[in-house]
């Protein structure tokens, strides 16, 4: 090997070292959007790779990922905007962006999507600024929210999606129309079937009102009940859960 065929082989490997090298970085230097609060059953996040990975309590969330709840599974998940989202089993739901910045940065933005299953939030910080953007897509109707706390189930049966609202306000929206759900309007149920406008209900649907918010004051809080955990991260529920819906009302009794 000539000097010239070395130093361009020595040029390579020093090029592909660094770009290595700028990769793990941008990987380690990628904020988290929200942590888990608890976990029930099997809870795993996909991210946009295809990579996958369990979750359990105080396990981080990323933007791009999906997280899946399995067939007896649950999760609960607080992000950096103060919002809480609860998963009930069999779902998947996917953060395709979510950018907070305070006051006085750039206008927020949280766009996620309701692939399969059903979620219950308390909407956070985002969304209440001229400019910002909080949205939930589906394939049946996109929610747009105005800082509330609703809820949305897909029913694969009826291949229908059902949303509701109990404080707050939101607007769900498909090409064939949309409804205004909540404060202000004249409905706070709603139910979306595929190729059809959002109709709204008088009184709330049995596929709502089923998933309720855990009680998880903060961490030191609930690191007492990991006695009973096993330690591993994930929470077995014991003092944890309030099954009478905790944050939210579950009774039904909507907004307005």
């Amino acid at each position: 090997m000539n000097s010239a065929t070395s130093i361009r082989s020595l040029a390579r490997s020093a090029l592909l070292l660094t770009l290595i090298f700028c990769g793990a970085v941008s990987a380690q230097e990628e904020e988290a959007i929200g942590n888990i609060l608890l976990t029930r059953g099997s809870v795993t996040a996909i991210d946009a790779n295809g990579d996958s990975r369990m979750l359990g309590r105080r396990s981080q969330i990323f933007a791009r990922e999906t997280i899946i709840t399995g067939p007896a599974g649950f999760a609960q998940i607080r992000l950096v905007d103060s919002a809480i989202v609860a998963l009930k089993e069999n779902t998947e739901f996917r953060f395709d962006e979510y950018n907070y910045d305070g006051e006085g940065g750039d206008a927020d933005r949280a766009i996620m999507n309701l692939v399969q299953g059903g979620f219950r939030t308390i909407d956070g910080l985002i969304g209440n600024e001229d400019g910002e953007e909080y949205r939930v897509d589906t394939q049946y109707a996109s929610i747009g929210v105005r800082g509330t706390t609703h809820e949305a189930v897909i029913d694969n049966v009826l291949d229908a999606l059902f949303t509701g609202v109990y404080d707050g306000g939101t607007t769900v929206t498909n090409d064939n129309g949309e409804i205004e759900l909540g404060l202000g309007a004249n409905f706070d149920f709603s139910r979306t079937n595929r190729g059809q406008a959002p109709v709204g209900l008088n009184q709330v649907p049995q596929q709502l009102g089923n998933i309720n918010f855990a009680n998880v004051a903060d961490d030191e809080e609930d690191d007492a009940d990991d006695e009973n955990d096993g330690g591993d991260g994930t929470d077995d529920g014991d003092g944890a859960a309030d099954d009478d819906g905790g944050a939210a009302d579950d009774d039904g009794g909507a907004a307005g």
